[in-house]
C-alpha cells in the first residue's frame, strides 16, 4: 500500500498521467478496500471526467466502508445518478430502498420513489411506500386524505379488497362525509361478503340519512344481513320494527 501511494504522487505529480493515476488507485483498492484517500480520489476524478458508470461504481464501493448514517446521502447521490445521467429509474430504486431501510421517514427518498413507481405503474410498491408516508403525516387530515388515496388503490389497482376495507373504514370513522367513502364501503363489503362491515355501513348511512323513503329502503337491505348473514335475531328484529314505524 506504500508503494502504491508513492506510486500514485509520481504518476500524478511528476508524469500527469491520470489514467495510470486512476489503475493504481484500483491496484490500492483491490489490497485496501477501504481506502479512504483512494476511494476519495477516484470520486473526484470519475465526476471531472464525466465517467458517470465508474462514479457509480466508486460510490458503492465507499457506502461500505461507512456507518450507517453517512451512507443515506451517498446513496441518494447514487440513485440521482442513474435518474439524471442514465434515465434509469429501475437502478434507482435499489438506492432509495436502502435509506429506507436506514431511515423510513426520509422524505426525499419517499417522494422520488412514489415518482418512479407511478411511472413504472408498480403499484404493490408505491401503496407500500404511500403508506410509509401516511404514518408520518401528524395532521389527521392529512392522513385521512392520503388514506382516501390508498384505499382507491388498493381497490381499482390492487384488487386487495381487504386492505381497501381497511382504510375507507377509517376514512369514515373519521368523516362519514368523506365523498364516495361509504358508497364505495358498501360495495367492497357487499363484495367481499363482509357482512359485519356492511351493516355498520348501512347503519352509518341511516343516521345519515334525512328522507323516511329513504332510511326504509337502506332498513329493508339492513334486516336481511343481520337476519340471513349475521344470524343475529335480535338485531334483524329491531330493524324490521324500525321499518314499520
Amino acid at each position: 500500500v506504500a508503494l502504491l501511494e508513492e506510486l500514485v504522487a509520481v504518476y500524478r505529480d511528476q508524469l500527469r498521467l491520470d489514467v495510470m493515476v486512476i489503475n493504481t488507485y484500483n491496484q490500492l483498492l483491490s489490497i485496501a478496500p477501504d481506502h479512504a484517500e483512494a476511494l476519495d480520489a477516484l470520486t473526484r476524478t470519475y465526476e471531472s471526467m464525466g465517467r458517470w458508470n465508474d462514479l457509480i461504481n466508486v460510490l458503492n464501493r465507499r457506502v461500505d466502508t461507512m456507518d450507517e448514517q453517512d451512507r443515506i446521502p451517498i446513496y441518494m447521490r447514487i440513485a440521482q445518478l442513474w435518474i439524471d445521467r442514465f434515465a434509469n429509474f429501475n437502478k434507482a430504486t435499489e438506492p432509495l430502498e436502502k435509506v429506507l431501510e436506514l431511515d423510513g421517514g426520509n422524505r426525499g427518498a419517499i417522494e422520488q420513489l412514489k415518482d418512479i413507481y407511478t411511472k413504472k405503474r408498480a403499484w404493490k410498491s408505491l401503496f407500500d411506500v404511500q403508506r410509509r408516508e401516511a404514518d408520518l403525516i401528524d395532521d389527521l387530515g392529512e392522513r385521512m386524505a392520503m388514506y382516501v388515496e390508498l384505499a382507491k388503490l388498493a381497490g381499482e389497482r390492487l384488487h386487495h379488497h381487504a386492505d381497501a376495507i381497511s382504510l375507507w373504514k377509517e376514512v369514515v370513522a373519521h368523516d362519514p362525509l368523506t365523498d364516495g367513502a361509504l358508497d364505495t364501503l358498501e360495495k367492497l363489503a357487499e363484495r367481499e361478503k363482509d357482512w359485519s362491515t356492511l351493516a355498520e355501513t348501512l347503519e352509518k348511512r341511516i343516521e345519515l340519512a334525512n328522507d323516511d323513503a329513504e332510511i326504509v329502503k337502506i332498513l329493508q337491505k339492513l334486516g336481511p344481513v343481520y337476519g340471513e348473514h349475521l344470524a343475529d335475531p335480535t338485531q334483524a328484529a329491531r330493524t324490521w320494527k324500525r321499518v314499520l314505524e
